[in-house]
């Protein structure tokens, strides 16, 4: 694999963070700043997942609960779809 370099001048801002003409203090610190703006994102990421499954289960539960209250005779002719669809619309 052969790796090529931008050449210095008109191409800087399009050189990658490491390869930037830039105090080591102040790279080693932009990184610490991506790092933290990352797990940020992840982190949002992961709790909009668990409170997406939360009420998808919570709602699920309740379905379940109102299928299982239901006639038996009366179950057999009532789809899961359509039971959602009459309690949360």
């Amino acid at each position: 694999m052969t790796v090529t370099c931008i050449a210095d001048g008109k191409d800087e801002h399009r050189k990658g963070l490491l390869h930037m003409k830039m105090a080591e203090g102040a790279k080693l610190q932009m990184c610490y700043l991506l790092q933290h703006l990352c797990d940020i994102q992840l982190r949002h990421r992961v709790e909009s997942i668990i409170a997406f499954s939360h009420d998808f289960i919570g709602d699920l539960q309740t379905v379940s609960n109102i299928y299982g209250q239901l006639q038996p005779e009366k179950c057999n002719f009532i789809c899961v779809p359509c039971l959602l669809y009459l309690i949360f619309k």
